[in-house]
């Protein structure tokens, strides 16, 4: 067997574009054809989205890659010790079979419903050598020690949990990785799960999935979900996932990080550094909800970041420095006739994302709204030189308040950067107030600002997410509206939203105080 490892690189055969987003969208067996573009209820609007860039998605452009910030957030927060529930299954050792072993709790004594308990097992991996621990529970829970201690291993050969059960698999204090889920040609299947696989949900708590890979060598299937793939959704809170492929340079792969046909819910949590040769950091399919959480450092052919499809809300969350080879550095966001609401991206930050049209955001399908949100510093570069939104780009009705939308910008082959923050389609109207940005294509709102908002680097500025922190003399401090009502800004409690007369612009709420704490009059 061939263990297939390393960064990602463009696919040539990916092209014709419209066949291979056909594959990001389809939640069936994972054989994909471009019939199933024609099927999908958003079909008319992304298709004419992906005509108009069609002549820039041709393989040569070079996209720049940005450096992969190490960021806190990569690490789980402390917290209280999780009661183990009385009854709990004790495993006593890391072997990886036998008496008193995880495989053996699993395979010899659970039934759905109970809890295996590892906080007590007196030793930090258990590495997996006879193959993946199989869970036929239909609801299983897996607890930790608190202190993360516990490393599941799949030894670059196994992808570790394979959950076949209809329930849920709730993964807590535990950290899981290495896992491999490779599928020779003689396989008519997808390969989904390089470290996590559920026919149902699958929760985690407090943990990380890290190093993870789906492949499989069969052309007419895709490499799915390269860290986890769950079919009835995931949540994560307080979890991270790292370092997830799917696919190679020859074999089409969705969902580096993460990939469900349900829903992705994601609370003070990570993916980050992860790839996918054809769609997204992740891909979930009924709906992505992000609070206080970060999309950072992943690549693929298109939506570097991810896709977000049916009811999305973004709240006090980075998108930043991930890469696309075509269109969407960052988020892809689609409505489909069961959207219910705005997609919506509030007390968020979108940063530092690249691709050859449409750097930072995407907006398809259903109307949008984002607020008191910065989108800045993203980059597209094309063959023709043509801007088309590095920042933001929407062919939806879309509702703008007080948020920033600067610093984005075309890389002329000839000029060299030029600003290039909103683009739209035909559908595209802008309406709401007090925004800033520098170039819009599409008619903002009549009350817009113009110029330089005077923003620092991405950083840490207090609160789990990065920000761009305001410089002291920003137009856009006390220029903004908090019509949502909101108590803090991004970074959450301790973060007042407004300061001053009047909110400021952008998703960073400007406090002298923070300015002298930070130079080190404290």
């Amino acid at each position: 067997m061939t263990t297939h490892f390393g960064r990602r690189t463009y696919v040539s055969r990916l092209n014709p574009l419209a066949s291979c987003l056909a594959m990001a969208l389809a939640v069936g067996s994972g054989s994909t054809t471009a019939a199933d573009l024609a099927s999908h209820s958003t079909a008319p609007a992304i298709a004419a989205m992906l005509d108009r860039f069609k002549h820039v998605l041709e393989p040569g452009t070079a996209i720049r890659r940005p450096a992969l910030p190490v960021e806190p957030r990569w690490h789980r927060t402390p917290h209280a010790d999780r009661q183990v529930p009385a009854g709990a299954i004790p495993v006593s050792n890391c072997d990886d079979d036998g008496a008193g072993s995880l495989r053996d709790a699993i395979n010899n004594i659970a039934v759905s419903g109970d809890t295996i308990d590892l906080t007590n097992t007196g030793c930090s991996t258990i590495t997996l050598t006879t193959g993946a621990l199989f869970m036929g529970q239909d609801d299983l829970t897996l607890q930790g020690p608190t202190s993360g201690g516990l490393f599941i291993d799949g030894d670059n050969a196994f992808s570790p949990l394979r959950h076949t059960g209809s329930g849920n698999l709730a993964v807590y204090d535990l950290a899981i990785g290495n896992g491999l889920k490779y599928l020779d040609s003689s396989y008519n299947l997808p390969a989904r799960g390089g470290c996590i696989y559920s026919t149902g949900s699958v929760t985690l708590a407090d943990s990380s999935v890290k190093y993870c890979n789906a492949l499989v060598d069969n052309p007419d299937y895709n490499s799915i979900g390269g860290a986890i793939f769950a079919t009835g959704g995931i949540v994560m809170t307080n979890s991270s996932v790292i370092l997830g492929f799917a696919g190679d340079a020859t074999h089409t792969g969705i969902g580096g990080g993460v990939y469900t046909p349900g829903l992705l819910l994601m609370s003070d949590s990570y993916i980050a550094a992860s790839s996918a040769t054809l769609a997204g950091g992740f891909v979930a399919v009924d709906g992505f909800v992000s609070k206080y959480s970060s999309v950072s450092g992943n690549s693929a052919y298109i939506a570097g970041a991810g896709y977000g499809i049916g009811n999305v809300f973004i709240q006090n969350s980075t998108i930043s420095n991930n890469t696309a080879d075509a269109i969407v550095g960052g988020l892809f966001l689609i409505g489909t006739t069961a959207t219910t609401a705005p997609l919506t991206l509030v007390n968020s930050t979108i940063s530092g994302n690249s691709a050859q049209a449409i750097a930072g955001i995407a907006i398809t399908g259903y109307p949008a709204r984002i607020g008191n949100s910065t989108i800045a510093f993203n980059t597209e570069a094309n063959a023709s030189d043509t801007k088309y939104g590095a920042g933001l780009y929407t062919n939806v009705p879309t509702e703008l308040q007080s948020s920033i939308i600067t610093n984005n910008t075309l890389t002329h082959s000839v000029y060299g950067p030029q600003y290039d923050d909103i683009g739209g389609g035909t559908g595209a109207v802008l309406t709401g107030a007090n925004n800033l940005t520098q170039l819009s294509l599409v008619t903002p709102p009549a009350d817009t600002l113009y110029g330089d908002p005077m923003l620092n680097s991405l950083d840490f500025n207090g609160g789990t997410t990065a920000t761009h922190a305001l410089r002291p003399h920003s137009i856009a401090i006390d220029a903004g509206n908090n019509v949502a009502g909101y108590d803090y800004d991004q970074r959450g409690a301790g973060f007042p939203r407004v300061i001053g007369a009047n909110a400021d612009i952008g998703a960073f709420e400007f406090d002298l105080d923070d300015l002298i704490f930070a130079n080190g009059f404290d």
